[in-house]
């Protein structure tokens, strides 16, 4: 039994839909991409992820410019306004100018954590749909290549990631990041660090937490990877051994078990290679994006910190941790799920 052969018992039709998706144009089809990486042709892969961060950077830093030039034309007029107050002879007035300045600042910030935010949730989205779309093919290349044991056990531990993820990111970790990012609000427009304390913890929650989620996930994926497989080797190992022992018929099926294992085992390591390109293209494009407007954030920050409102970059730089936050949170999703496949793929393969 050959690749063709084993291909023709997986079911790529969710995957395929989900590269129509990723490549509206229909360029090029999960199937024709697997077929190159089954004959080593990586050029494709490397010249795809060099092209999407290059429109990315392009995108983001597009995009990120306007809310840069926003918050530092606010910040200069709000610290122009400060420094001129004493030539009013109409205090009220230059205090009233002064507060819709820095209202004006605080939509405008509170707006870019909404693009953040948005942006983030697009791409946990986008994440776990691909990645229900891609578990059931590749347990099925890991129950050819590795054993049901191996492939029933991954399929139902990284589900359990999946939905635990899920509920976790958008029900504590989101939230706390809205939270922060309202306080943060509140915080600059009061103009008094009563809730900085409560700012600082939140920050430590959601960075302590998303570590500890980091944590948990890939040491789980470690201890699962190194368990399953070597059993089902050592299953494996027994029956090829006890066909073996037969007169005649040993060496054929021998040397059949060998090129069918061995083509199983192509498919499910560029399967598994496959994903985790696509997983990086999936992401490329909101994680430049957030970190473009964080950036942009931190940057307006530190230059208006030279001659601008303490209470201004203070603000700025906040809703600027806000933008991070959710770039944090979308980075360390994709991370676990892009080691937790190349976890069970590396260690399998010695497992043959």
């Amino acid at each position: 039994m050959n690749e063709i052969n084993v291909l023709e018992q997986v079911d790529f039709s969710m995957l395929e839909d989900m590269i129509n998706e990723i490549f509206p144009a229909g360029s090029m089809s999960f199937q024709e991409m697997l077929g190159r990486i089954m004959k080593g042709d990586m050029e494709f892969s490397l010249r795809t992820v060099l092209d999407l961060l290059k429109s990315a950077l392009l995108q983001g830093i597009g995009e990120s410019r306007n809310v840069f030039l926003a918050v530092l034309a606010l910040g200069i007029f709000g610290a122009l306004l400060a420094n001129v107050t004493g030539l009013f002879e109409n205090k009220q007035v230059a205090e009233f100018a002064h507060y819709f300045i820095f209202l004006l600042l605080a939509i405008l910030l509170f707006k870019s954590f909404q693009m953040s935010l948005e942006i983030g949730e697009g791409a946990i989205g986008s994440i776990v749909d691909f990645m229900r779309a891609f578990i059931p093919a590749y347990s099925l290349s890991l129950c050819f290549s590795s054993g049901t044991m191996t492939a029933y056990s991954y399929y139902q531990f990284v589900f359990i990631i999946i939905y635990g993820l899920e509920a976790l990111l958008f029900a504590f970790f989101i939230p706390l990041c809205q939270c922060y990012a309202f306080l943060a609000v509140m915080n600059g427009v009061s103009g008094v660090k009563r809730l900085e304390g409560v700012l600082a913890l939140l920050d430590k929650v959601i960075k302590g937490g998303i570590k500890l989620a980091f944590i948990l996930t890939i040491g789980s994926s470690m201890l699962h990877s190194m368990i399953m497989p070597a059993i089902d080797n050592v299953n494996t190992k027994l029956v090829q051994k006890s066909i073996g022992m037969v007169p005649g018929l040993g060496d054929v099926t021998d040397s059949m078990t060998d090129v069918f294992l061995g083509s199983a085992l192509l498919i499910k390591n560029s399967i598994g290679v496959l994903a985790l390109i696509l997983l990086i293209v999936i992401c490329m494009v909101p994680l430049v994006k957030l970190f473009c407007i964080g950036g942009a954030l931190k940057l307006a920050g530190a230059l208006l910190g030279m001659f601008g409102e303490k209470k201004q970059v203070r603000f700025i730089d906040q809703m600027g941790n806000g933008s991070f936050h959710m770039f944090q949170i979308t980075l360390c999703t994709m991370v676990m799920f892009f080691i937790s496949i190349a976890l069970i793929a590396g260690v399998t393969i010695g497992g043959m």
